[in-house]
């Protein structure tokens, strides 16, 4: 399932997704 369907599924939307997307990404790279 993609990070966007998991957002939806989860009531995020838009800026909020992708901001939290952004945040989960740079924490998996660190």
């Amino acid at each position: 399932m993609s990070p966007f369907v998991q957002c939806e599924a989860f009531g995020f939307k838009g800026a909020a997704c992708v901001f939290a997307f952004a945040s989960l990404a740079r924490s998996n790279l660190s």
